[in-house]
């Protein structure tokens, strides 16, 4: 059956039903807590208590904590009320971008079912991490902005300026978002003046740090020396577990690492020749988040993890995914077609076999 036919045959929410139906599965209200996870929560309750937040509050944005605040009683629930809906708003947020992005519905529902069983994806939105909040506004953000990009929407423009400002006064990383807005408004002849006034939140509040810490994101105590090839290392092994999830790569990761951000950033280019909006975004994105974790925990007491990196997951998959569905569509008709779908077919059921949320609850 071609393209048109299944377009035809299939509504197209149908490829949101086995992710949904995995989210439902797994839904609860359990959740996990770290030393981060009891700073938010005692930065909240401070902040329910005296109406400010201390001057020993200046690691992270105050936006998640200033959210936990407002739980009307146990703050251990709301905050897992408040992931269990960011992690839907995700799911969501990824469909709308890949619906735009995808011919194929097969490689979409594969994505979204990809991205909900990931073990990262549940340990994210299982835990009282700012994660929680950052991923729906990074996700959102991200398909407003596009669209604005692809039609000029004003009220994309503004709605993404918005979100971004969220974002960024929810995780310093957020700026990576709006540096990727920034190339691209200046790439399409969009004007840039919405993204400056978005970054005006954010910036008082680094001012704020500053004055009470002398700092501008807070203190964190640097390396002695620092460990760029280490976590070099890391970020490729992240990334190769992500490809194959049955095996962790013990060696070889920088390698992996360069190879995948080389490719990105040559696809990033063929996306800027051939007007391909969308990918490009989500090209630049990948490029700075991963070059800005690499090199800031290079240099602090920081981890490349899949905590850390699990912001790139879903915007390499749809790039991958948007490369093998162009690669089918070239194929079509020729010989190799068949042999390309068993070897996709083959690689699919080699990825949901790994452990992960699906076959955990199985087992």
């Amino acid at each position: 059956m071609n393209a048109v036919g299944l377009r035809a045959r299939f509504p197209e929410w149908w490829t949101l039903l086995p992710a949904l139906a995995v989210f439902v599965a797994t839904l609860d209200l359990s959740y996990g807590t770290t030393p981060d996870s009891l700073k938010y929560m005692a930065a909240a309750e401070g902040l329910r208590a005296t109406g400010t937040f201390g001057a020993d509050f200046t690691l992270w944005p105050p936006l998640y904590p200033a959210l936990l605040a407002l739980h009307p009683a146990g703050i251990g629930i709301w905050a897992a009320i408040l992931a269990r809906i960011g992690a839907l708003a995700t799911l969501l947020g990824v469909w709308a971008i890949g619906r735009k992005l995808l011919s194929s519905r097969y490689a979409l529902a594969f994505g979204l079912l990809a991205l909900a069983v990931l073990p990262h994806f549940g340990m994210v939105f299982t835990h009282v991490w700012s994660e929680t909040l950052y991923l729906p506004l990074l996700v959102w953000t991200t398909f407003l902005w596009t669209r604005h990009l692809r039609d000029g929407s004003r009220r994309s423009a503004v709605a993404a300026c918005i979100l971004l400002a969220l974002a960024m006064l929810t995780r310093h990383v957020g700026v990576v978002l709006a540096i990727a807005m920034v190339l691209t408004a200046l790439a399409y002849g969009r004007p840039v003046r919405g993204i400056a006034l978005a970054c005006l939140p954010y910036a008082a509040w680094v001012i704020r740090t500053f004055a009470v810490s002398g700092t501008y994101a807070g203190h964190r105590p640097p390396l002695a020396e620092p460990k760029l090839a280490w976590q070099a290392e890391q970020f490729g092994r992240v990334i190769a577990h992500w490809l194959a999830p049955h095996f962790y790569a013990i060696s070889g990761g920088v390698l992996v690492g360069l190879v995948v951000l080389a490719a990105v950033g040559a696809a990033a280019i063929h996306f800027l020749r051939h007007d391909r909006r969308t990918l490009l975004f989500l090209a630049l994105f990948v490029l700075g988040h991963s070059v800005l974790t690499v090199w800031t925990a290079s240099r602090m007491f920081l981890d490349v993890d899949p905590r850390t990196l699990f912001p790139v997951f879903w915007p390499l998959m749809l790039i991958g995914l948007w490369a093998i569905d162009r690669l089918c569509q070239r194929v079509e008709g020729r010989q190799v077609a068949p042999w390309l779908h068993i070897a996709l077919a083959l690689y699919g059921l080699f990825w949901f076999s790994a452990p992960n949320a699906v076959v955990n609850a199985l087992i």
